[in-house]
């Protein structure tokens, strides 16, 4: 009950002092990612998984950025990929492209239909200040993973998260393999609404 007054109050605060972001700007964040713990097949290549994490939340959705930039056996070899999915539209995109030397070698690009699923995320009472934003500790899991960390109910986000908050600050936990991913935001940014990074086309 604690627990849900808690929320409650963090919920009204945020619809009195403004939602972050509003109909008329989107908020990108640049999170850094630690692997505490990978699988035996893996290890070898630790050092060359991604590490930062680039989003964009708006109120049509979220879209995130991963790089892939590694030099392996004397070839330089780099992977992008775009994830979009769009609340407004119910749509989700995937989109991929790696190089070896300058020369694309491969290429994909996935539409979908897209559709949030409502979790079911419990909500304690530590509180944390990330970034400038007042946070408050979460546990979600599920039968593959288990997440805990800090969000904000300050900045309201579409997806599985929009009745909680953005998580900033979090450990995911892979029930299914040894994998321990730690992944803080090390940068908020408030910019005007471009609503053409919110939909992904093949070219």
């Amino acid at each position: 009950m604690r627990n849900i007054i808690i929320l409650l109050v963090l919920t009204l605060m945020g619809v009195c002092f403004g939602q972050i972001p509003d109909s008329k700007s989107q908020l990108k964040i640049s999170y850094f990612m630690k692997y505490e713990k990978v699988p035996f097949q893996m290890k070898l290549f630790k050092k060359y998984l991604p590490t930062e994490l680039v989003e964009y939340h708006s109120r049509h959705g979220l879209r995130n950025e991963v790089k892939f930039d590694a030099k392996i056996l004397g070839k330089d070899i780099l992977n992008n990929t775009i994830a979009v999915d769009n609340d407004s539209l119910s749509k989700s995109w995937i989109k991929t492209q790696t190089s070896i030397n300058d020369s694309i070698v491969d290429s994909e690009f996935i539409e979908s239909q897209y559709s949030s699923e409502e979790q079911n995320i419990l909500i304690g009472d530590q509180r944390k200040n990330i970034l400038g934003y007042d946070c408050i500790n979460f546990v979600f899991e599920d039968d593959s993973i288990k997440t805990e960390g800090f969000l904000s109910p300050e900045i309201i986000v579409t997806g599985d998260f929009q009745k909680y908050g953005l998580p900033l600050e979090f450990t995911t936990t892979s029930k299914t393999e040894k994998l321990v991913v730690t992944t803080k935001a090390n940068e908020i940014i408030l910019e005007p609404l471009d609503a053409s990074m919110f939909i992904l086309t093949k070219d």
